[in-house]
């Protein structure tokens, strides 16, 4: 099929054969990047379509969807077709984060199937919202992608007893309590569809790192609650897969936003920040990683 003037050619090699496919029909206006996708990884997710379309239509669930890597795993999943329903606290982000998957969708030939829901994921009625608009909406869930998470970035000895006690608490309940309720309220929609679950967790989760001790903390619980929750199904034949994610320092802006929010002294220097993926980077990494194993277990 000749390109037109309207698309894009990608060409990739993949255990070394080399593809291509072409992008038609891509709204003039969303040049130099389908969906918000920085120059620097000009249409990295879309040219794994070759890949990913080998795998059935999926029903997507995740939180903290509307930026970051939770917006970068959104926008692969478009560009499959895939349904998906976006949680996020931040209702210009959510709209932003769908008006970027519609455009992989039609930048695809896809049907836009993709809803956001405004909630704040520390509220205990939030995960049961959820779950009733993912049944609303499509009918069940095939993968629910945990990613909704917050920083902190002090030294110890610099906060208060008080303060200590307040952050140290919001950070465990955004980063690992959350979780928790939203895996216990999604699990029979999981065990209907024996589907996955997927949580984004950190490198940290598995060191030590100075500043981050709250962070880092909250980071280990969820290793350790999950790695547990895994043999605990496995044992129980569930016929539910539990991914968990550890990447090392990926600039998603989390740093940003706790040093708006007063959680940290400052921002991530130039210098750092050329050293980190991009969540772009990070999400078509560790996606494509999946499917690229799926399609050898299927072998």
């Amino acid at each position: 099929m000749p390109a037109s003037e309207n698309s894009i050619t990608a060409t990739f090699r993949l255990n070394g054969k080399l593809l291509s496919i072409i992008i038609t029909d891509i709204p003039l206006d969303s040049q130099p990047g389908v969906g918000g996708i920085d120059s620097g990884t000009q249409y990295q997710l879309l040219k794994y379509t070759n890949l990913l379309t080998h795998y059935r239509s999926m029903r997507i669930a995740i939180t903290g969807g509307a930026n970051g890597i939770g917006l970068a795993i959104s926008k692969i999943y478009a560009s499959r077709g895939d349904s998906i329903v976006i949680l996020d606290m931040n209702k210009g982000n959510l709209e932003e984060a769908k008006k970027n998957c519609d455009l992989i969708y039609a930048a695809v030939g896809k049907e836009a199937k993709c809803w956001i829901l405004e909630n704040d994921i520390t509220k205990k009625e939030c995960a049961l919202e959820f779950a009733e608009f993912c049944r609303s909406q499509m009918n069940g869930i095939d993968i629910l992608i945990l990613n909704a998470g917050i920083s902190l970035d002090y030294e110890f000895d610099d906060l208060g007893l008080d303060e200590t006690d307040a952050l140290f608490r919001q950070i465990m309940e955004v980063n690992f309590f959350s979780n928790v309720r939203f895996v216990k309220t999604f699990s029979d929609l999981l065990f209907q569809s024996k589907g996955q679950l997927v949580i984004l967790s950190s490198g940290s989760g598995t060191l030590g790192i100075p500043r981050r001790s709250a962070y880092v903390a909250s980071k280990h619980a969820v290793n350790g609650f999950f790695l547990s929750l895994r043999n605990e199904w496995i044992y129980q034949k569930r016929g539910v897969s539990i991914t968990v994610i550890c990447p090392s320092f990926v600039d998603t802006g989390i740093r940003r936003a706790a040093a708006l929010a007063g959680r940290a002294k400052d921002v991530v220097d130039p210098e750092s920040k050329k050293k980190m993926m991009t969540a772009d980077e990070c999400a078509s990494k560790y996606l494509i990683d999946y499917f690229l194993r799926k399609k050898m277990e299927r072998k």
